[in-house]
């Protein structure tokens, strides 16, 4: 038997096994056979062979692996019927598809059983219906809330990857792009929920069948796979904080935060820890919705003089992470991993003062959050839709009115990003929490 990799009789020729490869999971094993009830041939580079007791008896293995669906009755069947062709009881794992590990039977069952009895819903963001953007933010809060409401223990992910029929606009991205945002936003989303214990992607929609079909509580209620719902975000947020429900919901990763206090420690001024950051839109996107930089350098330097000991901290929008620094303000710092990074961009927005910076995805976070403190603006353009004022009101959102879940210090300023007017939300958010 191999010194480097365990030898590995696997069982279960199907979407489990194509994880277990394509996740890496396969990586520490050889496979000495491919077995399956149902198939034969060739799946996946590997040849299928039904299992037998002859077959079983002539392999020399360090194990078997079951790569089937979570079922016990499932589980139980196969490793009896592999007991009954002479393998070995303390030898049958089971590959655990979200957690991404092995276990042995009895681990299995047992984890099983803490899943059932923990009452984990699964919330189900379809990509047919809802986009790679930082809209998955809106529906994390949301199903969190139903979770809550519902006195389940824990949260899943579980994203339904896109077919031929998708309806989401995505702002008619690119594949790559889409592809690209739904492993960096859509999926990092998920680790800062405290509840979403765990997170699956599935790369098909016969797989996302099979696995609603195993699970008794899903979000939205009325899922289905070929019409699924939409969400009206803030005429939910507004619902669940009437049944007494606080839609806010996000948090960073003890890690994240200590993570961006030694970045503050080491990279600010020294003895001068406190900071504002700005979230930058540069978008090519709907580009009339973007930061207006000039006007921004201008209150850096407004600030630069007011409080010397106030940094800022800019985070730029991805697509111009690495370009060159567009502020000549002599108080201005850049934090560009926040860029890529949705937990370390969360602590570091727990972390400031005050984040600042016209409305887009990312300030979401904030919104969604019970700890960052804020000021957003240029919240109207009439250009776009999903910006224009008639949005906002279908969304029961009060023009001119901070949202109603907000604390004191968390502001909507609905003007344009003039250094005028944000020296004057700057202004009325230091009457609310004054800097010494």
């Amino acid at each position: 038997m191999s010194s480097i990799k365990q030898d590995a009789l696997v069982f279960g020729a199907g979407v489990v096994f194509e994880k277990f490869v394509q996740s890496g999971d396969l990586k520490p094993y050889e496979i000495c056979a491919l077995l399956d009830n149902h198939k034969t041939g060739d799946f996946l580079g590997y040849q299928v062979e039904k299992p037998s007791k002859a077959l079983i008896q002539a392999q020399e293995y360090d194990l078997i692996i079951l790569t089937l669906w979570d079922k016990p009755e499932v589980i139980e069947a196969v490793s009896e019927q592999l007991i009954a062709l002479g393998a070995s009881a303390d030898k049958i794992k089971v590959y655990s598809y979200d957690r991404h590990t092995l276990c042995d039977l009895s681990e299995h069952k047992a984890m099983l059983q803490a899943i059932q009895d923990d009452d984990i819903l699964y919330a189900y963001y379809d990509l047919n219906r809802s986009s790679e953007t930082y809209d998955v933010t809106s529906f994390l809060a949301i199903a969190d809330c139903y979770r809550e409401q519902q006195g389940l223990t824990h949260l899943h992910m579980v994203i339904v990857a896109r077919d031929t029929q998708w309806q989401a606009q995505a702002y008619c991205l690119e594949e790559s792009e889409r592809l690209w945002r739904a492993e960096n936003i859509v999926k990092q989303a998920c680790a800062l929920i405290p509840a979403c214990k765990g997170m699956t992607y599935c790369t098909s929609r016969t797989q996302a069948q099979m696995y609603l079909d195993n699970q008794v509580h899903h979000f939205p209620a009325d899922y289905r796979l070929d019409n699924p719902p939409p969400i009206s975000v803030h005429k939910d947020f507004y619902f669940w904080l009437d049944q007494g429900i606080d839609p806010r919901r996000f948090h960073s990763t003890p890690k994240a935060s200590h993570y961006v206090q030694q970045w503050v420690e080491n990279q600010l001024p020294q003895g001068q820890p406190r900071f504002i950051s700005v979230t930058l839109r540069e978008s090519t996107l709907q580009p009339k919705r973007n930061s207006d930089i000039e006007e921004w350098n201008q209150f850096f330097v407004w600030l630069s003089e007011q409080h010397p000991e106030l940094s800022v901290v800019v985070i730029r929008d991805t697509e111009n992470a690495f370009l060159s620094e567009p502020f000549t303000a002599p108080n201005v710092f850049y934090f560009p991993v926040a860029s890529f990074h949705m937990d370390l961009r969360m602590a570091l927005y727990e972390a400031a003062y005050v984040n600042t910076g016209c409305s887009n995805g990312p300030k979401q976070l904030c919104h969604l959050s019970k700890t960052a403190s804020y000021i957003t603006t240029k919240m109207i353009v009439e250009d776009y839709q999903g910006s224009s004022s008639e949005r906002f009101i279908e969304r029961n959102i009060e023009i001119g009115k901070d949202f109603r879940f907000a604390d004191e210090n968390q502001l909507i300023d609905w003007n344009p990003d003039t250094q005028a007017c944000l020296i004057e939300s700057f202004i009325r958010f230091e009457s609310i929490r004054p800097l010494s």
